[in-house]
């Protein structure tokens, strides 16, 4: 089991979500009080909980669950885990409440997107009422020696926030920020149906450029010491992404993801990608035509 120890406080926990390594993390906070931010994949919980004993801790004993969506690769084995973990307090975005507490229309918007791959996710079990608690932007959440700031970020998703761990200078990112696997150094836009919308995931972006932040945690993945314009270059990244998908579908009337990924692999360098980045720039290209149509530009 892979759990890597992040910061001082902080472990990084590998949940090998769909048998993939390095690619699908969820943090552990240990404090006077515990925080788990995301909790990868039904299917993968076992590692998960694996994961969390290996760095110490009890599942049974964590008091915060905090997801920052609920795409099932972050938030699936929530309604598992809080089985177990019988004291912790799930906390999500207002949006996100319902869909925690019955999963259905989640599922079934899964299921239009993948298909029969769906099945690979695990069953999400409902979370009940009471075990659920809405974010209120930038309410803190004490740990005890540490704080959580948290904000709604929107953009990837409706129901989207990132979690600023105060005194570390450090940003839980969730998936408003692209995506970087050890695997393949490259950063991969996170654009997925059915609701991504770019004006928001950009605005969120320069919502983190006011924050007091050194190192940014990925759950796709690991942590990285950011540089001068690294948020500009994140925007940089999207915008292009935009771009290429619609000039793809306009000016060479293709719709066709084929034709948008030998234009990224062109951009960074590379004749392949590792299977779950091609999955994931696949889903990001059905998540840029779905925003295109919505906003009338194609």
């Amino acid at each position: 089991m892979s759990v890597e120890k992040i910061l001082d406080r902080v472990y990084l926990v590998d949940t090998h979500g769909l048998g993939f390594e390095r690619c699908i993390g969820a943090y552990l906070i240990k404090d006077e009080k515990t925080a788990l931010i995301d909790v990868g994949y039904a299917s993968s919980i076992n590692n998960l909980l694996a994961g969390i004993k290996v760095a110490g801790v009890d599942p049974s004993s964590i008091d915060y669950i905090i997801l920052t969506h609920i795409h099932l690769d972050h938030a699936g084995a929530v309604g598992k885990l809080v089985r177990i973990s019988k004291k912790a307090l799930v906390k999500a975005h207002p949006r996100a409440i319902k869909h925690l507490i019955d999963p259905s229309r989640l599922i079934s918007s899964v299921r239009e997107v993948y298909g029969a791959k769906a099945d690979r996710f695990g069953e999400v079990l409902p979370v009940d009422g009471d075990r659920v608690e809405g974010v209120v932007d930038e309410e803190e959440v004490e740990l005890g020696s540490l704080t959580l700031r948290l904000h709604l970020t929107p953009g990837h998703a409706p129901h989207h926030i990132s979690a600023q761990l105060i005194e570390e200078k450090a940003l839980f990112c969730g998936d408003a920020l692209s995506m970087r696997i050890p695997s393949f150094e490259h950063d991969i836009p996170q654009t997925p149906p059915p609701s991504y919308i770019h004006e928001q995931a950009v605005q969120s972006i320069k919502r983190f450029m006011e924050l007091d932040v050194e190192v940014v945690l990925r759950p796709h993945y690991g942590s990285m010491r950011i540089y001068p314009g690294f948020f500009n270059d994140q925007i940089a990244l999207l915008d292009w992404w935009r771009s290429l998908v619609h000039e793809t579908i306009v000016e060479k009337s293709e719709r066709s993801f084929e034709s948008v990924l030998k234009s990224y692999l062109e951009r960074v360098g590379e004749k392949e990608t590792p299977p779950f980045i091609e999955e994931n720039l696949r889903v990001s290209f059905d998540g840029m035509v779905k925003y295109l149509e919505r906003a009338g530009l194609i």
